[in-house]
């Protein structure tokens, strides 16, 4: 049994895909440094990103964007906090030992961000995004 338990291990380690920063990648130097606008309200969040010097490439906390009202966001920030509790357990999934991740604020249409960072996060075994 333990000899199929050793063998076993090491081919799904293998099958992690790792993330990479792609900020040197010919598809990606173009838009690092580029200014962006919103052109719509956008909601602030703790999202989960991808931690380059971690262990096997695992994912931190981080600032993520999301636009109102799309992807199962709430139409604005008032009915958010109308029911943010229920909201925030419903769409951030907790990790053992995280904290409950939340929205931080929103952002109106014309604000504009610098990109400094990209990313190819892997995810599962096999995909990225």
């Amino acid at each position: 049994m333990h000899q199929k338990l050793v063998l076993l291990l090491p081919a799904l380690l293998a099958g992690c895909i790792t993330s990479m920063d792609m900020g040197e990648a010919p598809e990606a130097m173009h838009l690092i440094g580029q200014c962006f606008e919103f052109k719509k309200n956008a909601f602030i969040y703790e999202g989960r990103c991808a931690d380059l010097t971690g262990f096997n490439e695992n994912s931190e906390l981080c600032n993520s964007v999301q636009a109102v009202g799309q992807g199962g966001f709430p139409s604005s920030w008032t009915v958010y906090l109308e029911n943010r509790e229920a909201f925030d357990k419903k769409q951030f999934d907790k990790l053992l030992f995280e904290k409950q991740r939340t929205m931080l604020f929103e952002v109106p249409s014309g604000t504009q961000i610098t990109i400094s960072r990209v990313v190819h996060h892997g995810w599962g075994t096999i995909g990225r995004y």
